[in-house]
């Protein structure tokens, strides 16, 4: 185990420098205030060992937890797809506590953006899908994730910043899928509509009915 503090130029750049320290063929991140579930890294190292040399990236559920230790949420990115995240219709694993992956697929899609303080994951988690890393979802509890209001990920989403930062990287990567990609996630997007716009008629029918 290997202990640095020292200045960075941000998340992606001290998460970068442990990517090149890192000596294991995984990475896993564990953030200030995430934490483990108890048997998290021994299920994982089980799915690993049981087919080593594949490439894919493995996903868990995530808790996601208050300032007051209550469960807001599980996050479960179990239909999770490029063309889904594109049209921004699907869970995507919102912590690194609740996934692993090979540490050469940076080999293939580079290292987080370092000018990039906020959504450096988010970006993280399109490059993968337009590369078309396989996905291996289990549905368990891996991560833990707290939502503080102070922390950076609560005052980025109060503002509704980090929405529109996840809809320029989405914007960005959607002109750089192929047409199929591009052709299935427009498709995507107007069932999506046609769906909410039903709802909506439905919810107007049940509340004066």
């Amino acid at each position: 185990m290997r202990w640095i503090s020292e200045k960075d130029r941000g998340q992606s750049d001290a998460m970068n420098k442990g990517i090149r320290m890192a000596k294991g063929q995984w990475i896993g991140f564990l953030n200030a205030d995430d934490y483990y579930e108890k048997n998290t890294l021994a299920s994982v190292l089980k799915i690993i060992s049981n087919n080593p040399d594949k490439q894919r990236l493995l996903l868990g559920n995530l808790n996601v937890w208050d300032e007051n230790e209550n469960l807001i949420s599980v996050n479960k990115p179990s239909e999770m797809s490029a063309a889904r995240m594109l049209a921004d219709i699907c869970e995507w694993p919102y912590n690194p506590s609740a996934y692993f992956y090979p540490a050469d697929l940076h080999n293939s899609i580079g290292l987080f953006p370092e000018d990039e303080h906020f959504a450096m994951d988010y970006d993280f988690m399109l490059k993968l899908m337009l590369e078309g890393i396989p996905l291996d979802y289990h549905d368990e509890i891996w991560g833990n994730f707290r939502l503080l209001p102070e922390a950076k990920t609560g005052r980025d989403q109060a503002g509704n910043e980090s929405y529109r930062r996840a809809e320029i990287l989405r914007e960005k990567y959607l002109r750089q899928a192929n047409t199929t990609l591009k052709i299935e996630t427009a498709l995507l997007k107007k069932a999506w509509a046609v769906r909410n716009k039903t709802l909506g008629i439905w919810r107007k029918i049940s509340e004066n009915s």
